[in-house]
């Protein structure tokens, strides 16, 4: 059975207090934005323009923050909108409360509780359009992958980016995503991506992924596979909840299921440490897709005119 809403906020807690990928995306980006738009954002303001940026899941705002400060910092625009689309109402207000107790100088943040599909269909928020969209980790909550990719690029300004954080596919977390979808019905839950899915759709919709960045992170799982089942700990059992999207899964699935995906986890998915500790690679893929605007299109019929005029 997939988590409930409640279960996955358990065992998501868990997951938070072991895991060091927050950290790393953060020092990622307080090293490396200034690059990242130098690379990608094309878009041209003057310096009395609002920078318009979307965040989508945004959560509690512990990862957004500090991204919107190295942004708002690179970019050297002193003032920012930041329209947070988040369905979960706790989540909103722990994010509230966080910038209210680190104020964010030059940013305006206008608060949306409501799932993407929701926030996409409203007529609030018609013709909304974005310098930047972030969705850092929360894609697989977000329904149809075509759809909501299609969608998000549609509400770019030309010349501005999408920022995707997925597992990085082939190894690590991203290889059990793919493996845990041909051994679990997923009928019944919300499907996770890595990034192999991610740049295939990309690709089909004719979006070019412009830059990956990968941001490497390890999770110490070793509490998951030194114990039998029956005497796993507490957050042993929710981080297993976590990983398959499972309720009580070491409880509920068949021995023989459950026996087959901890083998797996610990033999193809996990590396050793120095101290013989079960090691899972989460790194992050951070895809930046562009989209190509008026300026680019008149450089391109720009150079076709003169391509015709050669030939006169």
């Amino acid at each position: 059975m997939a988590l409930s809403t409640h279960k996955y906020h358990e065992a998501h807690s868990v997951y938070r207090r072991l895991t060091n990928r927050e950290k790393t995306l953060i020092e990622w980006f307080h090293g490396n934005t200034q690059s990242l738009l130098d690379n990608d954002f094309a878009v041209s303001m003057s310096q009395d323009t609002d920078v318009k940026v979307l965040s989508v899941g945004a959560g509690d705002g512990h990862v957004e923050r500090p991204i919107f400060s190295c942004l708002r910092d690179s970019l050297g625009y002193s003032k920012m909108n930041a329209t947070i689309v988040e369905p979960e109402a706790s989540s909103i207000q722990r994010f509230q409360d966080l910038v209210a107790k680190e104020p964010l100088q030059g940013v305006n943040f206008d608060w949306r509780c409501q799932t993407f599909q929701k926030y996409d269909k409203s007529e609030e928020a018609m013709g909304d359009k974005f310098h930047i969209i972030a969705c850092m980790g929360s894609l697989y909550y977000l329904g149809d992958l075509n759809e909501v990719l299609k969608n998000m690029y549609s509400r770019l300004e030309d010349g501005g980016i999408l920022l995707l954080g997925v597992a990085q596919g082939g190894i690590g977390f991203g290889k059990l995503v793919q493996y845990l979808q041909t051994k679990l019905d997923n009928s019944a839950c919300t499907e996770r991506y890595s990034s192999w899915e991610v740049q295939d759709a990309c690709k089909n919709l004719n979006m070019a992924v412009s830059q990956t960045y990968i941001i490497e992170a390890y999770l110490d799982i070793s509490m998951c596979l030194d114990k039998p089942p029956d005497q796993l700990s507490q957050d042993a059992l929710a981080m297993l909840d976590y990983i398959t999207y499972r309720e009580d899964f070491v409880r509920r699935a068949p021995p023989d299921l459950r026996g087959e995906v901890l083998r797996f986890l610990g033999s193809e998915c996990t590396e050793r440490g120095p101290a013989g500790e079960f090691l899972l690679e989460e790194s992050t893929a951070l895809l930046v897709i562009r989209r190509e605007g008026y300026i680019l299109h008149c450089f391109v019929f720009k150079v076709f005119l003169e391509g015709v005029a050669s030939l006169v």
